[in-house]
């Protein structure tokens, strides 16, 4: 009896101490990221509304968020200091999660076209300069070719920032899974 009873308050220590839940990002069958209890997050609710906090629970199919801003303000001094303001507990639905941000990994500008934009619009202003100094047409044959491809260059870097996007969209490609349930978009 002593064992069975041993066996059973150890079982329900185990339970006890056993992760709440986790919330998986998925793009079909690759990890992306893993939420927890207690981890930060920052997402945006189906109505566009972004939202950030500490995960204080998940349960089942819902996020419990402890839901606050932190913000750089000026101390008496007029130095920064960081500030955090709480809103209080939010519980989300996952099917309410429109979108969660990338991470931000710092090269960004390598793949969204900013340096092709960067790039052909100072060589640009760097030929339209020489050519002033030397009393040079703008738009002689030459000239006119060179700026043409530079421009087309910095057309293709617009169209690379524009279409690039800084955000898991949850739906087809881009999946939530609860520790507990599949969740569909």
């Amino acid at each position: 009896m002593r064992r069975l009873l041993l066996l059973l308050f150890t079982a329900i220590y185990i339970q006890a101490n056993a992760q709440q839940g986790f919330v998986v990002l998925r793009k079909h069958n690759q990890t992306i990221q893993t939420f927890f209890p207690t981890g930060y997050i920052r997402l945006q609710l189906s109505n566009y509304q972004w939202i950030e906090g500490r995960i204080k629970l998940i349960k089942e199919d819902s996020l419990f968020i402890d839901q606050m801003a932190i913000r750089q303000v000026a101390n008496y001094f007029g130095l920064p200091t960081v500030d955090t303001v709480r809103f209080g507990l939010f519980k989300i639905h996952l099917n309410e999660i429109h979108a969660l941000p990338k991470t931000s990994d710092g090269l960004a500008f390598l793949t969204n076209g900013t340096l092709l934009q960067i790039g052909s619009a100072g060589y640009m202003g760097l030929n339209i300069i020489n050519g002033i100094g030397k009393n040079e047409p703008i738009f002689s044959i030459d000239n006119g070719t060179r700026l043409g491809i530079a421009t087309g260059i910095f057309a293709i870097g617009t169209l690379l920032h524009r279409t690039h996007k800084d955000t898991y969209i949850i739906g087809k490609k881009y999946q939530l899974f609860s520790s507990n349930h599949v969740v569909a978009p």
